[in-house]
């Protein structure tokens, strides 16, 4: 896996500009379609276990555990992370301020992430869970907003004629 600066590194700089700026959020995808370029590019690499414990560690490299929110912090002492968002354990704003949150959307390959991490133990990232499940960290549905989406992966609307 190559090294994982780039953004992170641009994000914690900034961040520790400016130590009481609100959570950052950091969505990791987990793309593993070839890439269909009219030039030579990197491929995507088939996600493994072991992949994502090298994504864990490169983010450690790169992101002090105190400037990040984990999976481990807000599950504390509870059996999971659903149980821990029932009993509202995510830290409140003023805690959470200056820090970066790891999210991933992994649907695709939960089985793997999940391989010796039951309710992420041990994971930076959270996941975009299913609410009832284990490694499900938000009980309000609560939602966060991508703007990166491309034009094939349109976003669905509940206005009609698509305007906001």
């Amino acid at each position: 896996m190559p090294a994982l600066c780039g953004l992170p590194c641009r994000v914690r700089a900034w961040s520790l500009a400016h130590q009481r700026h609100l959570p950052i959020f950091i969505v990791v995808e987990t793309k593993q379609s070839p890439l269909k370029a009219p030039f030579s590019s990197v491929q995507p690499e088939t996600f493994t276990s072991a992949v994502f414990d090298a994504l864990d560690s490169e983010i450690k490299t790169v992101v002090a555990q105190n400037e990040m929110i984990t999976p481990d912090q807000v599950r504390g002492t509870h059996a999971t992370l659903q149980e821990a968002a029932l009993a509202h354990h995510w830290p409140t704003l003023a805690e959470a301020r200056g820090k970066v949150v790891f999210l991933m959307d992994q649907q695709n390959v939960g089985a793997v992430y999940f391989e010796g991490h039951p309710s992420l133990e041990g994971r930076i990232p959270f996941t975009n869970a299913t609410p009832g499940t284990p490694d499900a960290a938000s009980s309000s549905g609560a939602q966060i907003l991508s703007t990166d989406y491309p034009a094939s992966e349109a976003a669905t609307s509940v206005h009609d004629d698509n305007q906001m």
